[in-house]
């Protein structure tokens, strides 16, 4: 009966805030009323919201009646693109695994997507994260996010282990850098020259890796040096990769 009765209060008076004097103690915000019902307080948005907008009775809150104030449509047209990629990878769960009620009213109101996400949405970062990704690195198609970002709350905290790219060229990510430094070097094999991950400068240069095509790197030292000679094996005159000058 007692419970019946708390019931109708909740129905009658469409939300804590706001009510007056007397009534105020047993029906307004931190009364015992809602310390009856509530497990908690609500979070200060949903204040003013009465209890049945949320709940049924003895069934609790669904995500049916969270849809009334925050419709499928209004998601779908967020400007955030992860937004609407978590609630379409995520449909059909109740709206409460990620953001829960009664935790207190400066509470967070949703909790980390990537604990709620979709197993394939945790493995597949650019399922969310593809416009940031595109726009951050455009050149790198590995999609391998966790291989250097170990950080869901800090994007910029990078830890890039080299050892676990094997199988990714130099270029896939450093192709405009390496354009850049030496736009007429054509060697596809970075580590005949750059022996170390942590220094690029750090240079160590295999030339028996390379082979006989100077030009790929050192064409412009030869039009500097001898303009008139078309010839281009180098090998022809220059002896030694250690000292140029001995011909």
């Amino acid at each position: 009966m007692l419970l019946a009765c708390a019931l109708a209060l909740a129905v009658a008076v469409p939300a804590w805030a706001g009510v007056p004097g007397f009534l105020a103690r047993f029906l307004g915000e931190g009364s015992w009323l809602e310390s009856l019902l509530a497990p908690g307080p609500v979070n200060a948005k949903h204040v003013e919201v009465a209890c049945l907008s949320c709940h049924r009775p003895f069934r609790g809150a669904r995500s049916q009646t969270c849809l009334n104030c925050h419709p499928a449509t209004k998601l779908a047209e967020s400007e955030k693109p992860y937004v609407v990629a978590i609630h379409q990878q995520n449909t059909g769960r109740e709206c409460t695994v990620c953001h829960p009620e009664h935790l207190g009213r400066q509470a967070a109101i949703t909790i980390s997507f990537h604990r709620n996400a979709t197993l394939q949405a945790q493995r597949d970062c650019a399922s969310c994260h593809g416009p940031q990704a595109e726009q951050a690195h455009p050149e790198i198609a590995d999609r391998r996010c966790a291989l250097c970002h170990v950080s869901t709350s800090d994007w910029k905290k990078v830890e890039v282990d080299h050892q676990k790219l094997a199988d990714v060229a130099c270029a896939d990510c450093h192709g405009a850098q390496a354009r850049e430094a030496h736009p007429e070097i054509r060697v596809a094999d970075c580590t005949a020259c750059h022996t170390s991950t942590s220094d690029w400068k750090q240079l160590l240069v295999a030339h028996e890796r390379l082979g006989d095509a100077c030009a790929d790197c050192h064409a412009a030292d030869a039009r500097r040096a001898h303009p008139a000679i078309t010839e281009q094996r180098c090998t022809a005159c220059h002896q030694s990769t250690e000292d140029w000058k001995k011909v």
